[in-house]
């Protein structure tokens, strides 16, 4: 009899299923509890008991059930309990017990643990009577109390009801063939980095795996990674010899005789995983449209009551699996269609992913991992951010007036895009508009950025324009503007007293920055809305080649303000 223990994880080498170590670590992260989880009134009793311990699972084959038992919660007893504070005659007392019931959990296939059902407080035992054959089953109890609050879970071995089937998987002709993956970690001191340790420490692994039958040419190493040692290859397939069934002979290594892998020089074997991956790509689909296609699965077991168990999983929008599971006796075959519907994200285009996950209880074919894609394409347009400019520089101004410059906002895209403006700078800028709101498709607004300097210098800020467009999600608008006191500018002389003109940003240095402000004022007249008399440098109420000329004459030249 196998006993229970207080951490999720299977002995896998009890039953000769070590490939099934991945469905039992993934089941067990799905159950967590504490000891002090607070309930519904955890503000009355937010103290949970005791777990109970040595939780047993068995197959009954003859009445085909599990049988689950475990020993008592330490805080399973009845005792006396005060009804209230007042003891002067005695006071009052009832019968009370910390534990209420035990909640029985089950994971089948490595799947998530499920409540099956509650029972009583001093119950020692539970029937299973909704097992299926060829499943193997890991169970899980905990104790709770009269206001909910659980203990940690205590979990069961795994057991399994009958024989596995054999999976014989059919892919679509425009799959590409599964490869079979091994993932082993193995706990080992070598440097990941040292190329020589590394060579080593794969050439005894090969070597071993050799040794055990294993055509070396068959392995393909992805990758040798810290974690302890963490080693990933591949098995090539085999017309004669398939690699579900190198996996099969390394799973029996693994659960036989683990000790092979520490006597080669490898370290202790800690974690093993065999998986198949492949990958599914429905290319275009148009708006409201879907695409799918087809696994098949055969149970090729030679014994006459094992059942082959098929499980799907689909993570990613838009895509779907059905059924979620299959059950095949003995030559059986069965399908499972996938498929991807735009119209379940929304008909915008784009590219989307997923992946499905394919377990079985066929130890040499646990698990496939198979990686999904599609595209989208003749629907909408997702969200397009978009800004006018992302450097607004402005003339100089004198200080108490001001200068204005538009900044727009606009969405390129077919869907409805979020857009948060804020500003970072003195109160010589402000924005008409800050905050949230909604662009929809194709629309822009503009807001007005103004200048209102109160003192004769260099202002600086930055406007955040932020965005739910996922590949825009951030523009940092740079601002700039001088002011300058009443009265007209001072003059700025080179070190020879001679006037230079042209510093508009006011730095005192005639550069690229001046410049471009130079080109942006380039043809305005002083009709023009956006006059600024500082860009005309000969006084002719316009901005033409004569000024770019004297621009011209002073570029790269600097000095001072008198």
């Amino acid at each position: 009899m196998s006993r229970g223990r207080l951490s999720f994880g299977a002995s896998l080498a009890a039953f000769g299923l070590a490939a099934l170590f991945a469905w039992t670590s993934s089941a067990s992260a799905a159950l967590s509890t504490t000891e002090d989880t607070t309930g519904p009134v955890g503000s009355v009793d937010d103290r949970a008991p005791a777990s109970p311990s040595n939780v047993v699972a068995e197959a009954n084959l003859v009445d085909f059930q599990g049988e689950i038992s475990w020993d008592l919660s330490a805080d399973d007893f009845v005792r006396q309990s005060p009804t209230g504070s007042d003891f002067t005659s005695g006071g009052t007392f009832v019968r009370t017990n910390d534990v209420a019931g035990y909640q029985i959990w089950r994971s089948a296939l490595g799947g998530d643990f499920e409540l099956i059902d509650t029972v009583a407080a001093g119950e020692l035992s539970y029937i299973d009577t909704t097992v299926e054959s060829g499943v193997p089953y890991t169970y899980a109890v905990t104790a709770v109390d009269g206001s909910g609050n659980a203990s940690a879970s205590v979990e069961s071995e795994l057991v399994s009801f009958g024989p596995p089937g054999k999976a014989e998987t059919e892919l679509p002709e425009d799959v590409p063939p599964a490869v079979q993956e091994v993932t082993m970690r193995f706990d080992s001191d070598i440097d990941v980095n040292d190329d020589a340790a590394v060579d080593e420490f794969v050439a005894n692994l090969i070597q071993l795996l050799f040794l055990l039958g294993i055509d070396s040419s068959r392995i393909i190493i992805n990758s040798v990674t810290a974690g302890s040692v963490i080693v990933n290859f591949e098995i090539t397939d085999d017309p004669d010899l398939p690699a579900s069934d190198v996996v099969a002979s390394l799973n029996e290594v693994v659960d036989s005789d683990p000790q092979v892998f520490a006597d080669a020089g490898l370290g202790s074997l800690l974690d093993y995983e065999t998986s198949q991956a492949t990958s599914i790509a429905f290319g275009e689909v148009e708006a409201d449209s879907d695409a799918s296609t087809t696994l098949s699965f055969t149970n090729g077991s030679t014994e006459d009551d094992a059942i082959l168990i098929v499980s799907s999983s689909v993570q990613g929008v838009g895509f779907f699996a059905f059924p979620d599971k299959l059950s095949l006796a003995n030559g059986e075959s069965g399908s499972i269609d996938v498929s991807f519907d735009a119209s379940e994200v929304g008909n915008v285009n784009g590219t989307y992913t997923g992946t499905l996950r394919i377990i079985t209880n066929d130890p040499g074919n646990p698990l496939m991992v198979i990686s999904l894609s599609a595209t989208v394409v003749g629907g909408l347009s997702g969200a397009v951010a978009d800004v006018s400019t992302q450097t607004i520089s402005f003339p100089r101004t004198t200080i108490n007036s001001f200068s204005t410059r538009d900044l727009t906002i606009s969405n390129k895209g077919g869907l409805d895009l979020s857009v948060t403006i804020s500003i970072n700078a003195d109160d010589a800028f402000s924005v008409s508009e800050e905050g949230t709101f909604t662009l929809a498709g194709g629309e822009s607004k503009t807001v007005e950025v103004v200048f209102a300097p109160t003192e004769a210098v260099i202002h600086t800020g930055t406007i955040t324009v932020a965005t739910d467009d996922p590949a825009h999600p951030q523009f940092s608008i740079t601002l700039s503007g001088t002011g300058l006191p009443e009265g007209g500018p001072p003059p700025l002389v080179d070190g020879n007293g001679v006037e230079i003109f042209g510093d508009f940003d006011g730095d005192a240095s005639i550069t690229f920055d001046d410049f471009f402000q130079f080109a942006d004022n380039f043809g305005l007249t002083s009709a023009s809305a956006s006059w600024d008399p500082a860009f005309d440098l000969n006084g002719d109420d316009q901005v033409n080649f004569d000024d770019f000329f004297i621009f011209a004459d002073n570029f790269g030249k600097s000095g001072t303000y008198q």
